[in-house]
């Protein structure tokens, strides 16, 4: 008996079997492919799914650049069926054979497969523009090329890419993505031009990049990412060749390029003799310009001062405050423009530069003398300290000069009579009173300016309603963006993370003065009006710079920026005193 009830239950047992060990069907659309060449993996589950497969074991090898899902369901017989298919495009990061492992979905299992990857040019596209492959010649090649693998914090490094392709690209983009410790620029627009490499004709596409370093020490940052479509020419559309509308009638093959990881050293800002950071670059040039250049002017008057300094190799937000700097002598008042930065391309290195004109006042006449101005930098080809200097400056205010008054109603000389009163007089008496007409003249003239000043009344109302709703709407978006960021710095004052301190603190800054943001730190500090919130803030750009160990305080936590004290709430002084 016990052995009959065992037959019974193997055999409902082996039924059963297929229902329940379903497995996931997986499917390759070729089995061998170049690098650069991309290739669909369908993965087939019978009956019904709501999750999505395990794709990490498939990142390893691949990079999934699309993805795509759908159910079908079939009814035979009144027996019905699910099936969820999900299609995916990988690109192999390397040549060679590459396994795609067995996915788990749901509770099931695909099966395992094989994939041969030819190398098309050296591996993720470290292809050098001498040497290109002849292994796959119509497929595109990108190159990178760095002005220096050695840098300093917040200095800045030219990368150059080249997309070499002998065949029309469609829907390209190149893409490098910015990490915690390298911020990432687009530097001017693109160039294209035509290069011969082995006999073989290439459309040369060139993009300039700059790189930023925010932390010292060995940073490593991803290649740039070549995504683009290529006509299959194995498709038989491709009889059309470079027929004008060929890419829209055949089918397009995906490209996935990524470049080689990109290694720098980066080190601190060098220190000169007392400790203070220099400023690290090849080539400083300083130039101040008066305006009016010879300088002649009276009391009450503005003269402007147009400070320009180019550096080679750094950017232009570690470019130094040099409005600062400079020491005025009493009696003269300064009112600093915002500065104006920019990182721009020269031969094959960045430039970051810097404009500010400072408007000078003196309010009495008299003899100043302005200091001279010494800026010390490091110079990184050298390796040693240098100095640019401006030289000091003499300035003779001039007395102002009041305007003559102008002559009074009592002094002009009376109007010769008309000669035609006496005859007209004569003749109003007969007619109509003599107030009448001037009284309807000024009661129709009073009417239409009260019409006018009503129907201005009504525009001004409505003008100042909408610019106050969007006023209103600004400043909440304004206040949430700056609580959020100044959370941000307070977490990072209490992990101690001198980098991301500042840089939250500079964009809670942002937030605070939109239409005068600080350009550093060191301006930033300037607008604080307590000195010891002045000394940490100080203390915190230093140690960014140079690599120093740094510790929060509890003036972190105290430390407040008040939107009043931007620049446009100084400027209406300026005025009052230039146009009493």
């Amino acid at each position: 008996m016990k052995l009959l009830w065992r037959i019974l239950f193997s055999t409902l047992l082996l039924t059963q079997t297929p229902i329940s060990l379903a497995q996931v069907e997986a499917s390759l659309d070729r089995s061998q492919i170049s690098l650069g060449e991309t290739v669909q993996l369908s993965l087939l589950h019978h009956g019904s799914l709501a999750g999505d497969p395990d794709l990490t074991p498939l990142r390893h090898d691949f990079d999934i650049i699309g993805s795509n899902r759908g159910t079908s369901l079939q009814i035979i017989n009144g027996s019905m069926s699910e099936q969820t298919q999900v299609q995916l495009t990988l690109a192999p990061r390397h040549a060679g054979t590459l396994s795609i492992p067995a996915l788990l979905w749901g509770s099931d299992h695909s099966q395992p497969l094989a994939l041969t990857v030819n190398a098309q040019r050296s591996a993720q596209g470290q292809a050098t523009p001498s040497q290109p492959s002849a292994a796959s010649p119509s497929s595109p090649f990108i190159t990178e090329t760095l002005d220096q693998s050695t840098g300093y914090v917040q200095s800045s490094i030219l990368l150059t890419v080249h997309i070499y392709t002998d065949e029309p690209l469609y829907q390209a983009s190149l893409d490098l993505q910015p990490t915690p410790d390298m911020l990432v620029q687009t530097l001017g627009k693109d160039q294209q031009n035509e290069e011969t490499l082995q006999g073989i004709p290439y459309q040369v596409i060139t993009r300039h990049y700059l790189l930023i370093p925010q932390r010292q020490g060995n940073i490593a940052l991803p290649g740039p990412v070549l995504d683009a479509q290529v006509e299959d020419k194995t498709h038989p559309s491709s009889f059309f060749g470079n027929f004008p509308f060929a890419s829209s009638m055949g089918a397009m093959q995906a490209v996935h390029l990524q470049g080689k990881t990109l290694t720098f050293k980066v080190l601190p800002w060098p220190l000169d003799a007392v400790g203070h950071p220099l400023l690290p670059t090849s080539n400083l040039s300083l130039q101040l310009q008066w305006q009016p250049s010879n300088q002649q002017v009276r009391s009450g008057e503005p003269l402007t001062l147009h400070i320009h300094m180019e550096a080679t190799g750094i950017s232009a937000a570690s470019l130094p405050d040099l409005g600062s700097l400079l020491k005025l002598p009493a009696g003269i008042k300064v009112y600093p423009d915002p500065v104006k930065l920019d990182n721009r391309l020269d031969q094959d290195h960045a430039l970051g530069s810097s404009d500010q004109n400072l408007a000078l006042l003196a309010s009495t006449p008299g003899h100043y003398e302005i200091p001279a101005l010494h800026l010390s930098w490091w110079d990184t080809q050298q390796q040693k300290i240098r100095d640019t200097v401006w030289p000091a400056q003499s300035l003779d205010i001039l007395a102002s000069t009041s305007n003559a008054g102008s002559p009074s109603l009592s002094a002009l000389p009376p109007r010769n009579p008309s000669p035609y009163t006496a005859t007209l007089q004569p003749m109003r008496s007969r007619s109509l009173p003599s107030w009448l007409w001037p009284s309807t003249s000024a009661a129709l003239a009073l009417g239409w300016i009260v019409h006018l000043g009503f129907l201005r009344r009504q525009r001004n109302l409505a003008r100042k309603a909408s610019t106050a709703t969007h006023h209103d709407i600004s400043s909440i978006t304004s206040n949430l963006q700056a609580q959020s960021e100044h959370q941000l710095f307070l977490q990072a004052c209490q992990q101690n993370d001198a980098i991301a301190a500042r840089q939250h603190l500079l964009a809670w800054g942002r937030c605070m003065w939109p239409s005068d943001p600080p350009s550093g730190l060191q301006n930033l500090a300037r607008r604080l009006d307590d000195p010891q919130h002045q000394s940490w803030v100080l203390q915190l750009d230093r140690a960014c710079f140079t690599g120093q160990t740094w510790k929060s305080d509890a003036r972190a936590e105290t430390l407040t920026l008040t939107a009043h004290r931007a620049s446009d709430q100084r400027r209406p002084p300026i005025l009052n005193e230039l146009y009493p």
